[in-house]
């Protein structure tokens, strides 16, 4: 490595431009492009912000999660405080948007659009068959079935 290393003891203000080429590898610090304060618990921070607004910022950052050893990436835009907007856990691999804490592989806090075709267990459509009841002791049970909400099959009770 034909590198230069630069220990700070101190912070380090630079008024104007910054270049390099190649890679710039900051080691145990962060790289914050505005001045918004973050909870403490995000590590590994790259945001952006205006300056003619500098409580309006988005970015990327690292935050411990339920176990110390453990970093969730967190992607946020926000006013005043964070506000994420998504996270994947690095424990169980969840990707929640608007939530904090997803249950589910996806976990999504509103409403969710698909413009394809949505497919559940590789089968495409939401197929849901509903049981009817027999009309009579004798009888046989019946079924509707809808395919991406329109009736498909019906069979009915006796």
């Amino acid at each position: 490595d034909n590198g230069v290393t630069v220990e700070l003891r101190e912070p380090l203000n630079v008024q104007g431009a910054i270049q390099a080429e190649g890679q710039v590898h900051i080691q145990g610090g962060n790289l914050r492009l505005s001045s918004a304060d973050l909870p403490s618990t995000m590590q590994g921070i790259v945001e952006f912000s205006a300056p003619s607004y500098p409580n309006a910022y988005s970015g990327i950052a690292g935050e411990t999660g339920v176990a110390d050893d453990q970093v969730d990436l967190v992607f946020y835009v926000g006013y005043g405080t964070a506000a994420e907007t998504m996270r994947i856990l690095a424990a169980s691999q969840h990707v929640g948007f608007g939530l904090s804490a997803p249950g589910y592989r996806v976990d999504i806090n509103g409403d969710a659009n698909v413009s394809g075709v949505y497919r559940k267990g590789g089968v495409a459509g939401l197929t849901q068959v509903v049981a009817l009841a027999k009309l009579t002791s004798g009888g046989a049970n019946g079924s509707a079935t809808f395919t991406g909400g329109i009736l498909t099959a019906y069979s009915a009770p006796t």
